[in-house]
């Protein structure tokens, strides 16, 4: 395993936040950790919905080749998750309540079309 240095983990964790703010994401309350994950985790993005409360997090150490463009692209991987997060959840539900999933996916259709991300 390699270890993971706090330079490394401070370009995650500007381009988390430049995501954030790009997506418009504010509603969360978000937790950007740098902290031990499993063996094969090198970030990871949990969340509860319910709160609207989320942790996108940097493992200390690594199995994988390391790189900024990597780390940026891993900071993105994983703010998409989190944009994802609502309908991830409720399609997981044994019971969900009509049109949650939908309403889910037009949250993401809309934050897409705000953003102009198709158009640049």
């Amino acid at each position: 395993m390699i270890a993971v240095t706090k330079k490394e983990f401070k370009v995650f964790e500007i381009e988390v936040r430049r995501m954030i703010d790009f997506l418009g994401l504010h509603v969360w309350d978000l937790d950007i950790k740098f902290e031990k994950l499993g063996n094969e985790e090198y970030a990871e993005a949990r969340w509860h919905i319910d709160g609207m409360e989320a942790t996108i997090a940097l493992s200390t150490k690594t199995n994988r080749k390391k790189s900024k463009k990597y780390d940026i692209e891993t900071a993105q991987h994983e703010v998409f998750h989190l944009l994802l997060a609502k309908c991830h959840s409720y399609a997981m539900r044994r019971v969900i309540l009509d049109d949650q999933v939908t309403n889910a996916i037009h949250e993401v259709i809309q934050i897409l079309i705000n953003r102009d991300v198709f158009n640049k």
